[in-house]
């Protein structure tokens, strides 16, 4: 079985979080800004990491109910890492078998 898709879909999914800074902005800040306004609209505490996770289980709903579009697989990659680092977790903190 060749490991080709999901090197595919990973590096794509990286492209997309180190590179969007150009067109979508800062990927904390948005996550920051984000939960600044849920917290507004649902009128409790959100954090970053809770809006990266959100928009993660976003993604899973539409890959349940859209079938194998691959958009669905490669930002969910991407709003994983970024929750990953709105928690704190730093790359000293991931196993080297990662």
């Amino acid at each position: 079985m060749s490991n080709h898709t999901r090197y595919t879909a990973m590096n794509s999914a990286r492209s997309i979080v180190t590179g969007a800074g150009h067109v979508h902005g800062d990927a904390m800040q948005n996550l920051l800004d984000a939960s600044i306004m849920w917290q507004v609209i649902l009128r409790t505490d959100i954090t970053p990491r809770q809006v990266a996770d959100c928009l993660e289980a976003y993604k899973i709903v539409r890959t349940i109910d859209g079938g194998s579009n691959i958009d669905n697989y490669v930002d969910r990659i991407g709003y994983a890492s970024l929750a990953a680092e709105a928690q704190g977790i730093k790359n000293e903190d991931i196993p080297p078998t990662f």
